[in-house]
């Protein structure tokens, strides 16, 4: 026991040692606008125990022996829009795999036996072993090839769907000596979970907070949406709805959602009362959760003016609650 004790405070003590003196000593890969357009969806296993996966605050945002913070995008569309991702540092890439197409799936049984697990991706050699991973990335997007010396924030490819990833997204991790690295806490998963973000690059203000699933999409229409078209982003998204119109919907995806997680979803009229909404608590683990809460109009009109609806996801973790929210809005009224 002493041993492992010992092992484990000298690895505690070097990598306090080797860690970077600023918050922004790396870029962060993602040229996005996060809680707009990007989204955290999972982060790394810092638990080392089998069987046992927790992110960084304790939560089951992960699986386990996952080394990736997820990024992920609003909506598979969201790949053709060419969403660039970058070196987080000075380095030269040692492995750039392209080629392999982006699968739209959402569970890993439809993906083909076989399916590597990056898909098309750059390794970057930063030097005193020190690497950054970028994995998922759009098939034909890499721009940079094994040897080639890259420069911080230089754009090395666009993110996308490829290997096992069930939603759009970048996979980024860190290593420093064998070690992952969660660029959340600059912590490894010898250190275990429950520490405070400190992070090891310029984190986006949105992603400062721990994020316990994210809310890719959401939206409002005169009728219930299904799931693929709003992954895809081909759904229904109205800013204006007509008085007569049958019903008043919103829709929302949800990413990452975990069992146990509470989801309530409304909808407020141009006073600011609620006129419809749902509470859900989740039994079992949804990588894709669709919501759909919908009003139909009664004999008289809709009131003109502006809506709004709202959907909140609610996880506790060691008694302590953890929100992530979005909001939006419509108008009913007669069209010109």
């Amino acid at each position: 026991m002493a041993v492992k004790s010992f092992s484990a405070l000298f690895i505690l003590v070097f990598l306090l040692w080797a860690a970077p003196a600023r918050a922004d000593f790396l870029a962060f890969p993602l040229l996005c606008e996060a809680g707009s357009n990007c989204f955290i969806i999972g982060y790394p296993d810092m638990d080392e125990a089998p069987d046992a996966a927790k992110d960084y605050a304790c939560g089951p945002a992960t699986t386990e022996g996952d080394p990736f913070l997820r990024i992920g995008l609003s909506s598979v569309a969201a790949i053709t829009l060419g969403i660039g991702v970058v070196a987080a540092e000075d380095g030269t890439v040692t492995d750039a795999k392209d080629g392999v197409e982006d699968l739209v799936v959402a569970d890993k049984s439809q993906l083909k036996k076989g399916t590597s697990n990056c898909g098309n991706g750059v390794v970057i050699d930063h030097g005193n072993g020190f690497r950054t991973a970028y994995c998922h990335m759009r098939k034909d997007s890499i721009r940079v090839q094994k040897g080639e010396a890259v420069h911080k924030g230089q754009i090395i490819g666009y993110a996308g769907q490829s290997g096992v990833a069930l939603w759009p997204q970048l996979g980024f991790s860190i290593r420093k000596k064998g070690y992952t690295i969660d660029p959340i806490t600059n912590k490894s998963p010898v250190e275990g979970c429950g520490f405070k973000p400190r992070a090891y690059m310029a984190l986006p203000e949105a992603f400062r907070e721990y994020q316990p699933a994210a809310i890719v999409n959401i939206g409002f229409a005169d009728a219930p949406q299904t799931a693929m078209p709003v992954a895809v982003g081909k759904a229904l998204r109205l800013s204006r709805i007509h008085p007569s119109s049958t019903n008043i919907t919103l829709w929302g995806m949800i990413v990452g959602a975990k069992a146990g997680d509470e989801i309530n979803a409304k909808m407020r009229d141009p006073k600011g009362r609620v006129f419809q909404s749902q509470d859900v608590v989740l039994d079992k683990d949804k990588p894709r959760q669709l919501i759909n809460i919908n009003r139909p109009r009664g004999y008289a009109y809709w009131s003109e003016g502006l809506y709004s609806g709202e959907i909140t996801l609610t996880r506790t973790i060691d008694g302590r609650p953890y929100t992530v929210r979005r909001a939006v809005s419509v108008e009913v009224g007669a069209t010109d």
